[in-house]
């Protein structure tokens, strides 16, 4: 993994006169995963954007072969008149697909992500979880050289993410490069090979995290009608709590989980998932 795919030189970029990302140096190499971290509004989405081309820079430059071919799942999405059919044929088209290839293909993505009854609904009538997974499966119709992920797992039911996470797996074992802005520390465990983080407006190297320590069990609780809206500041061991549906998750550091576990209990939630 010594070859550069992308390299970033001195990028900025305003909108107006505020500053969003000042003198940005940084290389990626084929094949490795890459998590970039930080707070929201700091300008990850936007760097990924910059990158594949999606929104424009304000000085310096950004360096890659032209025919270099960028997939992008973006963390918003749009409710079109299109069914899910028609929209993934239509991203197929674009990418001259096969007719042969893209029935393969697109059958065992929705296999995978458990659209199969749903592929002639109407996205616009679709909830945002299910919304989420039709931008995932877009990006993989083909395969990228880089493949940009914007809060890839957001909206994500389990099973679907244990697959999502199995096929990006796959991609960089056969030396796509990965680039991922995300919160979950699950995620960053599982894909990421470095760590990049946003502060003061420029990305820095995070020698901070230790991957190999960087271990989360995931728990689902069942939500109770007043959530405690504290919860992640009282419990330190937590890597994220968020609400889904019926449910609440939280990332918990590995060997805490018995402790965090008694405590939400205690506080009247119901198990309903642990790994």
């Amino acid at each position: 993994m010594t070859n550069s795919i992308i390299r970033v030189e001195n990028l900025s970029k305003k909108f107006g006169s505020k500053v969003i990302l000042n003198n940005v140096n940084v290389e990626f190499k084929q094949g490795e995963s890459v998590a970039i971290l930080g707070n929201n509004g700091m300008g990850k989405s936007t760097f990924l954007r910059m990158l594949c081309g999606l929104t424009t820079i304000s000085g310096g430059k950004i360096i890659a072969d032209r025919y270099i071919k960028f997939n992008y799942i973006p963390e918003n999405y749009s409710k079109l008149d299109l069914t899910i059919e028609e929209y993934m044929r239509s991203m197929g088209e674009i990418d001259k697909v096969s007719k042969e290839e893209y029935d393969t293909k697109v059958k065992d993505l929705y296999a995978k992500f458990y659209l199969e009854t749903m592929k002639d609904i109407p996205m616009k009538h679709l909830s945002k979880g299910t919304l989420q997974k039709v931008d995932v499966l877009q990006a993989l119709i083909t395969k990228p050289d880089v493949l940009l992920l914007d809060e890839p797992l957001s909206g994500q039911d389990i099973n679907s993410q244990k697959n999502f996470i199995r096929i990006v797996k796959d991609l960089i074992e056969q030396g796509v490069t990965v680039i991922m802005s995300c919160h979950e520390m699950f995620l960053v465990e599982q894909l990421a090979t470095r760590i990049l983080r946003i502060e003061n407006q420029t990305i820095v190297e995070d020698k901070n995290i230790k991957l190999e320590a960087c271990k989360y069990n995931l728990m689902i609780f069942d939500k109770k009608q007043s959530i405690n809206i504290n919860l992640q500041s009282e419990l330190k061991d937590i890597g994220k709590c968020y609400e889904e549906d019926d449910a609440l998750k939280l990332e918990v550091k590995e060997g805490k989980s018995n402790e965090i576990l008694l405590k939400m209990l205690k506080d009247g939630y119901t198990l309903k998932y642990f790994k």
